[in-house]
């Protein structure tokens, strides 16, 4: 009896549809039992160009349903290797249920479960691994701990500028960025949309911000708690009171480990107040 986990996808040719599609099954393998359910798409069988296979080639009109079976193949193995990690003993129907939960997902992130097998690959240095191969698995967690936040980060537009004069009377310019948009709660009990923008100094001239204005920042406009303070919304007159401030922040540079031993630290991401006095 294998350990080894498998999966495949095939057409159920004798349940076509009234389109004349067949839908497309998925069967996982584990410890050699078996478990076959619908993937929930169909499509007609001479599109279907190699069998069975772990995902089959598709013509260009059918994208969506290859990029689907990559998604469900990657959550698939994704609860195998969470089963894994939490070191009880599993059937192919643990699998398969663990799998239909919808806070699958959420559970774990992608670089946690990379992490968690590098540490137990670790214990395998010299038993069944060698080093210059657990150091190439830590180098690929490395490599995706700095393209996520690069990829997937935060961003912020920016939208306009001004002009601003520090204690010394002398003029630059400030970027204004906007993160999005907030409801806000008026004194009536009225809530208010209202948008989240922040103001950071900047060395560039008049002409250089001009051209800046719809680009995107990476970061992300927080709240920076402050006394309490209210404003009269101009447009129906009702007072609105706010214990903060929008203020913009760097996007949070994860640590890097840059060898097996050390790790090195960012500096931490910089916080700008919409507020702030320009120095």
């Amino acid at each position: 009896m294998t350990d080894k986990f498998t999966i495949l996808f095939y057409l159920w040719n004798n349940r076509l549809n009234r389109h004349g599609k067949a839908p497309i099954m998925v069967r996982i393998s584990y410890r050699g039992k078996r478990k076959q359910f619908s993937s929930g798409h169909s499509i007609e069988p001479h599109r279907w160009t190699s069998g069975e296979s772990s995902i089959p080639e598709l013509d260009a009109d059918n994208d969506y349903i290859h990029f689907n079976l990559l998604l469900l193949q990657d959550k698939l193995n994704r609860t195998y290797l969470q089963l894994q990690l939490e070191g009880h003993d599993f059937s192919v129907e643990d699998i398969y249920t663990r799998f239909q939960r919808k806070d699958i997902q959420e559970d774990y992130s992608l670089l946690w479960l990379f992490e968690q097998y590098n540490q137990r690959t670790k214990k395998l240095v010299g038993i069944e691994i060698k080093q210059v191969t657990y150091e190439k698995f830590v180098q690929a967690a490395n490599h995706l701990r700095q393209f996520i936040p690069f990829k997937y980060g935060k961003k912020v537009k920016i939208i306009s500028y001004k002009a601003v004069q520090n204690k010394e009377g002398k003029e630059f310019f400030a970027l204004t960025l906007m993160g999005g948009i907030e409801a806000v709660k008026s004194s009536n009990g009225n809530y208010y949309l209202t948008a989240k923008k922040a103001s950071i100094p900047s060395t560039f001239s008049e002409e250089i911000c001009i051209g800046l204005i719809g680009q995107s920042l990476e970061g992300e406009i927080v709240k920076i708690p402050c006394e309490p303070y209210s404003f009269t919304s101009k447009s129906t007159g009702e007072e609105i009171t706010l214990k903060y401030r929008y203020g913009y922040q760097e996007s949070k540079a994860l640590p890097v480990q840059n060898s097996l031993d050390k790790e090195v630290s960012f500096i931490p991401a910089n916080t700008i107040s919409s507020n702030m006095a320009y120095a």
